[in-house]
């Protein structure tokens, strides 16, 4: 069990993984609040933390890429 989890990113373009621009995710999103304070205005990095070790549990996930825009998640 590792504390931060790095998740890839993956272009939809060309199908494949990509080498950089990777995103981390806290395993406790409770580490971030000891440390820096609760910030109502992080609640949806928070939620977005959530749903990423949620759908670990059944799918391979990724970040997507697509020209120019961010996909929050791809799940293989």
């Amino acid at each position: 069990m590792f504390v931060i989890y790095r998740c890839q990113r993956y272009d939809l373009q060309g199908k494949s993984v990509l080498k950089t621009q990777e995103k981390f995710y806290l395993a406790d999103a409770s580490l971030k609040y000891c440390i820096m304070g609760f910030n109502p205005k992080s609640i949806t990095a928070m939620l977005e933390n959530i749903v990423y070790f949620e759908l670990r549990w059944d799918y391979e996930v990724y970040i997507g890429k697509n020209e120019t825009k961010e996909i929050d998640f791809v799940a293989v």
